[in-house]
């Protein structure tokens, strides 16, 4: 891998609702290197798809940058009209959608909706566009792609759905390919195959990936890098092995700690206590706060800066030097005591 391919810094993402504006991503920064797979994973809520709706310009209406900058290849994102997002989304920046049955087009044949790009990005003519589907379809692991160009969604399986959509994807030729939850709707088994695909052209085509999941064991597998989201922030970035072998952040470590394990004889999974924040009704200190075992006093009222520490950079009080040698940890109340603690 070498160069960064895309740049996001001070993100911040707004939208307009009938009690004001509500910020569900609150300055973030991530890079993403060529050839990389950067995964982001975070609960439910915490700004993971509007972060990438953003980069895509795929925002809804009432929703806006409201600061930051997304440097793709040097050309800032945001500052573009929707002509010359067209012409990079699609080509140059693609994007697999979680449901490819809500994706795709019930009334067009799947060889009709896979031939757009071509035609639109690429200058194809029609015939010369079905000649490149089809070799994609078989490319993207479709099997008799001549018969499947005719079909239409409704006559595939969930994973041939989500083949067609990578294969859609694939076919402006991107440098970048955003998949927000890839495997949600599909069985283990095609889930593997689907990330097994991914994986397959990452390394055939060279193109970077963004791997959006609430799965850390999909994490585990496909990431080179992980950017961990709570509420809008990220609060760990770090190589995947050092996230699984040292994480930093209380958060991390609690997601971690939630995975079965076909190692431990439990009668309940761990899991970490309360719900993600509203977004109307933040803290001014740690959004993590209220869920921490580890939190300090200071957490409740000042919002930590992202630092660097080892090979990760997170934003934890706890990675503060003066504040490790002397500062007590306190639990929050209601959560019971810390991990490690005598009851």
């Amino acid at each position: 891998m070498t160069g960064t391919l895309l740049s996001v810094r001070g993100l911040r993402v707004g939208f307009e609702t009938e009690e004001g504006m509500t910020v569900p991503v609150d300055g973030v920064d991530f890079h993403v290197g060529q050839g990389e797979i950067l995964g982001i994973v975070g609960e439910s809520g915490c700004g993971k798809s509007v972060s990438s709706f953003a980069v895509m310009g795929l925002l809804p209406q009432n929703g806006r940058v409201l600061e930051g900058s997304i440097l793709f290849e040097d050309t800032d994102l945001v500052r573009l009209d929707e002509k010359s997002m067209c012409k990079i989304r699609g080509s140059r920046i693609s994007m697999i959608f979680q449901d490819p049955l809500t994706s795709l087009t019930p009334s067009m044949t799947i060889g009709r909706q896979v031939m757009e790009p071509f035609i639109l990005h690429r200058g194809f003519s029609a015939a010369q566009a079905r000649t490149a589907v089809i070799e994609i379809l078989g490319q993207a692991g479709i099997p008799s792609p001549r018969l499947r160009f005719s079909e239409y969604p409704h006559q595939l399986s969930g994973g041939m759905r989500q083949r067609v959509m990578i294969a859609m994807a694939l076919a402006g030729g991107p440098k970048l390919l955003i998949a927000d939850e890839p495997t949600t709707a599909l069985d283990v088994s095609i889930q593997a195959q689907i990330l097994a695909l991914i994986r397959s052209l990452r390394e055939t085509l060279g193109m970077a990936v963004i791997l959006i999941t609430h799965d850390m064991g999909v994490i585990a597998e496909m990431a080179d890098r992980v950017m961990v989201m709570y509420a809008g922030k990220g609060v760990e970035y770090a190589p995947v092995a050092d996230i699984f072998q040292s994480p930093k952040h209380p958060y991390t470590r609690g997601l971690l700690r939630s995975i079965p394990s076909p190692d431990r004889d439990v009668d309940m999974l761990d899991i970490i206590p309360g719900t993600v924040p509203d977004l109307s009704g933040m803290s001014p200190g740690c959004r993590f706060f209220d869920r921490c075992g580890n939190a300090l006093a200071k957490c409740g009222h000042t919002q930590p800066e992202l630092t660097a520490h080892e090979d990760a950079v997170v934003a934890c009080f706890l990675y503060d030097p003066p504040h490790i040698e002397t500062s007590p940890r306190k639990r929050v109340l209601g959560h019971g005591p810390a991990r490690g603690s005598s009851k």
